[in-house]
């Protein structure tokens, strides 16, 4: 049974590089005449295929989470997300029914996409903290050039302070300098808004928007965010170190709970050391109440993992 198992193993490894090897040599050629195909023989441009809402998800995670990559990468994240789905459904389709096969080898063909997806959360937590940052230094911008948002947006690009949101501004500020239409400005504040997503960034879009296309200043409204963005981070700081009190004590409770229940065990039962590992680790039912604690233990790690890593939002 082993020895199949590390045969069906091996057997997807080689699918994979081969096709992997396949992609590597023929990508540019495949990517041009994608390209020609696509946009000339069904006259769709660029533009109109980054604006399908599929490929522009698709688009902006992979730009987002991998800085900035072009076509060759987001063509490699389509490639490998079928290649996992086809060899996967390929192996599993002759030793189980068709339903099962199809169901794992979309889990498994959904691997890259969940990838990019908590690699996207990971940044959005960290930019969400810079908030105040960002958001004093636009206003700043905003004053210093006249009440210009167009020139400050574009003074945000060489702000180093807040690195993720500033990468956020830089694409809004490149998409700027092209838009025409009140719809292309609208998707260019929701490509801004994608980066951060939180109730912050949507309020900052709004101001923009109304800065930009109805030219009203909106100072005062920046300036009601910041204060609500300093009220909250106050609010956030007091509720982390309470929360850190608490994570404190089931990081260090639950193991000495675990040592507390061989102590009892030795001292009321009358069990040695030994007995008491014969018991917990040669015994059915002790080997499942170990692998419960080790899950619950590990339930309670993950639960602290999220508490820990909220973004920061009004």
């Amino acid at each position: 049974m082993k020895i199949l198992i590390i045969a069906q193993l091996l057997k997807s490894v080689s699918y994979l590089l081969l096709i992997y090897g396949i992609w590597m040599i023929c990508s540019t050629s495949i990517i041009s005449m994608f390209r020609k195909t696509y946009f000339t023989r069904f006259r769709v441009s660029k533009d109109q295929l980054v604006r399908g809402r599929l490929f522009r998800h698709i688009h902006l995670l992979v730009t987002l989470t991998f800085e900035g990559k072009g076509m060759f990468f987001i063509c490699s994240f389509i490639v490998l997300s079928i290649s996992l789905f086809l060899v996967i459904f390929i192996l599993l389709i002759n030793g189980t029914s068709i339903g099962t096969a199809i169901v794992i080898s979309v889990v498994f063909g959904m691997a890259p996409y969940l990838y990019l997806k908590i690699r996207l959360n990971t940044i959005r937590t960290e930019g969400s903290f810079e908030a105040d940052l960002i958001v004093g230094e636009l206003l700043n911008q905003y004053k210093m050039n006249y009440f210009n948002m167009i020139e400050a947006i574009d003074r945000l690009v060489s702000f180093k302070e807040a690195p993720i949101c500033r990468r956020a501004f830089y694409r809004l500020s490149i998409q700027l300098k092209d838009y025409k239409t009140e719809e292309e400005l609208k998707g260019a504040l929701k490509d801004m808004v994608f980066v951060i997503n939180t109730d912050w960034m949507k309020m900052l879009a709004n101001n923009i928007y109304l800065a930009i296309e109805c030219h009203v200043n909106v100072s005062i409204g920046l300036e009601d965010i910041l204060q609500e963005l300093k009220e909250a981070k106050t609010a956030l700081e007091k509720a982390k170190q309470i929360n850190l009190e608490g994570f404190s004590i089931l990081k260090y409770f639950s193991p000495l709970m675990y040592l507390f229940t061989v102590l009892i065990s030795i001292k009321y039962f009358g069990f040695s050391v030994k007995k008491f590992f014969a018991y917990q680790f040669h015994t059915e039912i002790g080997i499942k109440f170990f692998i419960l604690i080790l899950l619950l233990m590990l339930v309670n790690i993950g639960c602290m993992k999220v508490f820990e890593n909220q973004k920061f939002d009004l």
